[in-house]
């Protein structure tokens, strides 16, 4: 049974095929070869090893050209470079001269992470764009705040997507901020001495990690993980705030409520069952998978525990997390992605909703507008008596509070009908729209080195 990011039935809706192309097995049996040959090119410029060597595994070092039927199963790496040392004859013995094999699998490793960190800082970037151009449309639309599940006082549509945009950003941020510790490789030897080269091994290091593209590593440690586990919990992180906007949707979408649905797609089908109901299945989706990308950055803090100077249970437990955290969550961004390019906002569910409690919504400020004059405490008490009245007499409280023989000697209808219009207790919530926008518009004049792929 295959896993369902690769499923024939699920893989459409459980990842793209864009990210899964970055973990494709011949693709990494590819950065493995290219990895060999930037080592033997190095070599050779170094006199390591002769030219014609390098030049013959050069030649020899595509996925295309070898016979993959030889790689043996469960262990691939060695098996490869068995083949390529045999394609090479006398070449051969130079393939991967001076290196152990786990040197090539965590510098592959972190040529798979950083084609996959492209992808996903592109597409946070798209999905913080839409978000601030909803934002600002939307800055000054009153809805019900809602805190423990219960209305509270207003807020605004654009308040709440600023907040969305606000998270995007900073992750984002973090993201970058990643990038100057994330992209190294290692090819020092079997215990990270540098020994196998002698007084040319940093040479030889730093010539092949330009070949590369990666940085070099102050120290070499087969087993310091670190780098690649704080990868993973940036991807929790980002998983997280996703995951966020998608349950946000999610719950806006009840019957009873149906402020904000994910749009009526071409293939949608809707309940087997009960075809009134327009089920936000999308949304459903993108929870459930951010929150195994959550749970595997704690496989990623695992993998950081090692004995000396390799443990291969690390690399096994990255092996599984990550190409699994970054298929989901490509899938999960690209499902925002299509949300929020045409998410169905309903204006007049949002007037209904903030109405619903007949008034009660305006509790606080009912109570700052007594409270000078009867006292806070007294104040908040009175409110309270006079919404729970409300609640079980079905009346609204404004007129509980006009027919209150205490409330009634300070309160002025008029003032009441001023103090509860919605759209004067939204309180900074456009100020604060735009200044999300101005922060992102000032921080975002170097995305675009990010997006495409993480290459330092």
């Amino acid at each position: 049974m295959s896993h369902i990011i690769d499923n024939e039935f699920y893989k459409h809706v459980m990842g793209t095929e864009e990210m899964r192309a970055v973990f494709d097995p011949r693709k990494q049996i590819q950065s493995w070869l290219e990895i060999v040959t930037a080592l033997a090119k190095v070599q050779a410029d170094f006199g390591i090893i002769p030219d014609e060597a390098a030049e013959t595994i050069s030649a020899n070092a595509n996925v295309d050209m070898l016979d993959l039927t030889t790689i043996v199963a469960g262990d691939p790496l060695p098996s490869l470079l068995q083949t390529l040392r045999a394609t090479c004859s006398d070449a051969g013995q130079f393939v991967n001269f001076g290196l152990r094999d786990g040197d090539v699998e965590d510098t592959g490793t972190m040529l798979e992470i950083r084609d996959a960190y492209g992808i996903v800082f592109r597409d946070l970037k798209i999905t913080e764009d839409t978000l601030r151009q909803l934002a600002g449309k939307h800055k000054t639309m009153p809805m019900a705040g809602r805190s423990h599940n219960q209305h509270g006082p207003p807020v605004t549509l654009g308040f709440k997507l600023a907040g969305w945009a606000a998270e995007t950003r900073r992750n984002m941020e973090r993201m970058k901020d990643l990038h100057k510790r994330l992209f190294v490789g290692l090819v020092e030897g079997e215990t990270d001495t540098l020994e196998a080269f002698g007084d040319k091994s940093a040479a030889v290091l730093k010539g092949v990690m330009a070949e590369l593209d990666l940085q070099v590593l102050i120290i070499g440690s087969g087993s310091a993980r670190d780098h690649i586990a704080e990868f993973q919990n940036v991807l929790g992180l980002v998983a997280g705030g996703i995951g966020r906007i998608g349950n946000e949707i999610y719950q806006l979408s009840r019957s009873e409520l149906f402020e904000l649905h994910e749009p009526l797609g071409p293939e949608y089908v809707g309940s087997s069952a009960m075809p009134h109901k327009r089920n936000a299945e999308v949304s459903e989706f993108v929870v459930a998978q951010c929150r195994i990308v959550q749970q595997n950055a704690a496989l990623g803090m695992q993998a950081m525990i090692c004995e000396h100077e390799r443990d291969s249970r690390s690399l096994l437990l990255d092996q599984h997390s990550i190409p699994e955290s970054c298929v989901l969550l490509a899938r999960a961004m690209e499902s925002i992605k299509y949300i929020l390019a045409d998410l169905d906002i309903s204006e007049d569910n949002m007037r209904r909703n903030m109405g619903a409690l007949d008034g009660m919504i305006f509790s606080e400020a009912l109570m700052y507008y007594l409270a000078p004059r009867l006292g806070k405490q007294t104040a908040h008490d009175l409110v309270l008596d006079a919404c729970m009245l409300a609640h079980d007499t079905l009346t609204p409280i404004k007129q509980i509070l006009l027919n209150d023989p205490v409330a009634s000697k300070f309160v002025v209808e008029q003032e009441m009908d001023e103090l509860m219009d919605y759209s004067k207790h939204i309180g900074k919530c456009p100020e604060q729209v735009d200044q999300v926008l101005a922060f992102a518009e000032a921080h975002e004049l170097n995305d675009a080195d990010y997006m495409t792929s993480g290459k330092t």
